[in-house]
């Protein structure tokens, strides 16, 4: 995956499929230079960094940290466009906010001004596990609440971002902050455009949840369990573990991308 904002899908990620989608729309002028890192890679990267972070787990190209509740905190080692080189994605993504792929809006790059990790590099494993261990785990470590979510994406300081500021209204609504999640809700749909197919989504969804919070809170949390649950299947993650086992439940649909 190369990581830049695809207007067209919403998504924080551009594939293959959609790289040759685009030459094709503007011409073979456009280069394309596609990675050779394989999910066997990240595995073994994965795999070797796990000695030291016991409390994540590894699943493909994703280490997440547990124990695996409403939110998922992890990693996400990915695809750059320099053959060997590679991107360490810091991610937080509350399974109550509908997706059908892993986002990267609420976090960040891991590592140096380029962000850039070569897997070749003789001292890998221990200059990455330095980063994870004093940048991104007291980050991950903070947030065990829906409250605590909505801290740290207020945090990132990436209010305009829609996908962030969904994030702080679900949170607290999830969190029984009614006044707290209606605000920020009028605040997300606030910044959506109606006219973008996705954003439109966005602001059907943010609208119905807004309906069901000025009816009451438990109707809009029966709404967010809802989400939670068809989340955790969109992302093929129902096997990773749950403190409510009947959130991996609801029909098996096609994906549009699971975690790999």
């Amino acid at each position: 995956m190369l990581n830049v904002f695809d207007l067209k899908t919403g998504s924080a990620t551009l594939t293959s499929q959609r790289i040759l989608q685009i030459q094709q729309q503007v011409g073979s002028a456009v280069p394309v230079n596609l990675p050779t890192m394989k999910k066997k890679d990240f595995e073994k990267i994965g795999r070797a960094l796990l000695p030291e972070f016991a409390d994540f787990r590894l699943h493909g190209q994703t280490l997440f940290l547990e124990p695996i509740r409403h939110t998922l905190r992890g990693l996400f080692l990915d695809r750059s466009v320099n053959n060997r080189g590679f991107y360490v994605q810091v991610f937080v993504q509350p399974l109550f906010v509908p997706a059908k792929h892993i986002g990267f809006n609420f976090g960040w790059r891991l590592g140096g001004p380029s962000h850039l990790w070569n897997a070749d590099a003789p001292r890998l494993i221990d200059e990455l596990g330095s980063a994870i261990r004093d940048e991104a785990l007291p980050f991950l470590r903070r947030i065990e609440s829906p409250r605590d979510v909505a801290d740290a994406a207020r945090q990132l300081n990436k209010s305009a971002d829609p996908h962030v500021q969904q994030a702080v209204a679900y949170s607290l609504t999830r969190a029984g902050d009614v006044d707290g999640a209606l605000r920020e809700i009028g605040k997300l749909i606030a910044l959506l455009d109606r006219t973008i197919p996705w954003q439109a989504e966005m602001v059907e969804r943010a609208e119905g949840l807004k309906s069901q919070l000025l009816k009451d809170l438990n109707c809009a949390n029966r709404m967010l369990e809802q989400w939670e649950a068809e989340t955790v299947v969109n992302l093929g993650i129902e096997n990773l573990g749950h403190p409510r086992g009947d959130a991996f439940g609801g029909a098996n649909k096609r994906r549009e991308r699971r975690v790999k």
